[in-house]
């Protein structure tokens, strides 16, 4: 099962869509690592996953594994996304924060505060960041 979603982004005075595919392999995984129920069937999961993650951001950081991909930070974790042509993105896989790497939290703590920036908000999970709230004071 794919999923799509459309949006419109607001970029430089003009709207345009921007369009998002979902994997099998996304959604698998978000039930997998972030659900951690294989029995919620694949359109329950996503719809979870679309209710959770309004907002998202991301820097078209690439990632080291997969150098045509980069990270977006959403509330429940990132996701590993190509970009398809001009604002269509493959969304391909997902991970918690508990699986992230120092570099993918960095970047992650970042996106947040970026967002704060602009009047938007991203969670992330306490206990996955404390170092960098520790930073903080």
């Amino acid at each position: 099962m794919y999923a799509v979603t459309v949006s419109r982004l607001s970029i430089t005075g003009h709207s345009e869509l921007h369009l998002t595919v979902y994997t099998p392999h996304f959604i698998d995984r978000y039930r997998e690592r972030f659900l951690k129920d294989l029995s919620i069937s694949k359109s329950k999961a996503f719809l979870t996953y679309y209710k959770n993650n309004l907002k998202m951001a991301t820097s078209g950081r690439p990632s080291e594994k997969y150098p045509k991909g980069y990270w977006a930070v959403c509330n429940d974790g990132l996701c590993l996304c190509n970009r398809m042509n001009g604002l269509t993105v493959e969304a391909t896989t997902f991970i918690t924060y508990d699986m992230a790497g120092k570099e993918q939290k960095q970047f992650s703590y970042d996106a947040k505060t970026a967002m704060l920036d602009r009047g938007f908000e991203i969670n992330l999970p306490e206990e996955d960041f404390e170092e960098f709230v520790i930073d903080d004071n």
